[in-house]
């Protein structure tokens, strides 16, 4: 198959690109989690140093 660059990409890069956006997409969602559990974390922390 011949391609022209910005006209037709392989389906091998296809598929490697949308791999990658879902390896992106898991990773993001694993941060978002991990930045939610600190903050609930930390609020739960700050509110048992108030009841002190």
């Amino acid at each position: 198959m011949q391609t022209y660059i910005g006209l037709r990409a392989p389906l091998e890069l296809k598929d490697a690109l949308k791999a990658d956006a879902a390896a992106c997409r898991r990773t993001l969602n694993q941060h978002t989690i991990w930045l939610l559990e600190a903050a609930l974390k930390a609020s739960a922390e700050r509110e048992k140093q108030a009841v002190r």
